[in-house]
């Protein structure tokens, strides 16, 4: 099979020679796939585990988009120019504005160091590359008590960050609520130096302060309130 649908990468430099289409790599009936001059053996258990399923064993995250890589370390080993088609992940940081791609993998259900067959399709699952180098570094926990460590941490981690970014935004207004909260008690015990006909004047400065204190109170609150909810910092206090 010959693929002509080629999408030129847009954002994607380095070993990534070009996007391809998921589906039509993935529903290949073939043995081999011409892409970009390179001839591409579909043989192999990987493709195999990607085409029985997209979709992360641990977390859940679906690979829906496909690049022609170039494998450099295998081109340097055998002296010749080697490449695959490799399946992403993509996700949206909503707090960073930035997108990711992270790489889905086979991996084995039962470690080869402890027994299990790398080459038996029914010891290989899908993984994405993060929950695979998790998985070997917890000594292959059972997939169940990754997630149990890794949802938890990740909402944890998630949760602070988004706080951590609302509150940049609500520096200048705490810092206004702070200089307020200074200034009362600065103007009370000038009052008991003050002309009397000065009093009405300065209680109301303390009423005015007092008030906008609250509402700057309550406008951070409900801020910071709805960051941590929804995940995401609003862009304006409004």
């Amino acid at each position: 099979m010959e693929l002509d649908a080629i999408i030129t990468p847009q954002d994607h430099t380095g070993l990534q020679i070009a996007e391809v289409s998921v589906e039509e790599i993935l529903n290949c009936k073939t043995e081999n796939i011409r892409c970009r001059a390179y001839d591409i053996a579909m043989t192999g258990t990987r493709y195999q585990v990607l085409k029985r399923s997209r979709v992360c064993a641990c977390c859940g995250i679906i690979g829906n988009r496909m690049f022609l890589d170039f494998d450099k370390a295998q081109s340097e080993e055998t002296g010749k120019d080697c490449c695959h088609f490799n399946l992403y992940a993509e996700s949206y940081d909503t707090l960073h504005n930035n997108r990711h791609l992270c790489l889905m993998v086979k991996n084995c259900i039962v470690p080869r160091s402890k027994g299990g067959d790398d080459l038996d399709l029914s010891n290989l699952q899908t993984m994405c590359y993060n929950c695979a180098n998790l998985k070997e570094l917890t000594d292959d926990l059972p997939l169940e008590k990754l997630r149990t460590i890794m949802f938890p941490a990740y909402r944890a981690y998630r949760s602070t960050n988004v706080l951590n970014k609302a509150k940049e935004f609500t520096l200048a207004f705490r810092d206004k609520i702070g200089k307020n909260e200074n200034a009362i008690p600065k103007i009370q015990e000038a009052m008991k130096v003050v002309k009397v006909e000065k009093l009405p004047e300065l209680e109301k400065k303390i009423e005015t302060l007092n008030k906008q204190t609250a509402e700057l109170k309550e406008m951070v609150y409900k801020f910071e309130l709805e960051a941590q909810t929804t995940g995401v910092v609003p862009e304006s206090l409004e």
